[in-house]
C-alpha cells in the first residue's frame, strides 16, 4: 500500500478518475465514498489516502475481522490519518444501502469477485485466492448493483475484467479501461429520470 500511495498515479489513476476524485476540489467539501465490497481494503485505503472519507462495508465475518485488525494497526502507525478517514461496517451491502437511503455519498464502488476462469495463464494472487475462499463468488453482485443504483449516490463504479460483460447486463454510461481491468461508471440520476 505504501508503494501504491506514493507511486500509484494518484488522482490520475483509473479508479480515482472513475470515482471523480480527479475533479474534486477542497471547496466541494469532503468526498464521501461507500465501498460496498470491502475485500482486501486496498481500494478504500488508497482512496482515503487521497482525502476521501470512506464507509467500508464487509459482510463476511473473517474478512471484516481482518480489515478491523489492519485498520487498528494502521491507526498506530504513520498511516493513522488515512485510517481515520475509513469507517468499517460489518453489514450486507445491499441491505445496508436500502436501510440507509439518507447516507448521501459521492460514489459507491463495487468490486465483486472476478469470474474464476480455468484457462487463466497464471493463478490469482494469494490474497485473491484467500478472499475467494471466504467470500465465494459474489453470486448476488447483480442485486448489489441494483441496490447501489437505487441509492442517492452521484456515481456507481463497478470494477470488471477488461473483456467481461457488464454486471447485470446493464451497459454503463462510460468505462475507464486499463490493461486487465475496467471501471464501469453508472450515473443513477440519468437512469432514474
Amino acid at each position: 500500500m505504501r508503494w501504491k500511495i506514493t507511486r500509484g498515479g494518484g488522482k490520475k489513476s483509473h479508479l480515482a478518475r472513475a470515482v471523480g476524485l480527479h475533479q474534486w476540489k477542497e471547496s466541494d467539501g469532503i468526498c464521501h465514498i461507500i465501498d460496498a465490497t470491502g475485500g482486501s481494503g486496498e481500494d478504500a485505503f488508497w482512496l482515503a489516502s487521497m482525502g476521501a472519507k470512506i464507509t467500508l462495508l464487509e459482510r463476511v465475518p473473517a474478512i471484516h475481522q481482518a480489515l478491523q485488525s489492519a485498520l487498528e494497526e494502521a491507526a498506530q502507525s504513520d498511516l493513522a490519518a488515512i485510517a481515520a478517514r475509513i469507517t468499517l461496517r460489518h453489514a450486507d451491502s445491499a441491505a445496508w444501502l436500502a436501510a440507509n437511503p439518507s447516507q448521501h455519498c459521492h460514489a459507491i464502488t463495487i468490486d465483486p469477485m472476478f469470474p474464476d476462469h480455468e484457462n487463466r495463464r497464471a493463478a490469482p494472487k494469494k490474497t485473491m485466492q484467500e478472499l475467494r475462499h471466504y467470500a465465494g463468488n459474489n453470486d448476488d453482485a447483480d442485486a448489489l448493483l441494483q441496490a447501489a443504483l437505487n441509492h442517492p449516490a452521484k456515481r456507481v463504479i463497478v470494477k470488471r475484467p477488461r473483456h467481461a460483460e457488464a454486471l447485470a447486463a446493464l451497459p454503463p454510461h462510460h468505462s475507464i479501461s486499463g490493461k486487465a481491468n475496467r471501471f464501469d461508471v453508472y450515473l443513477p440520476l440519468l437512469l432514474n429520470n
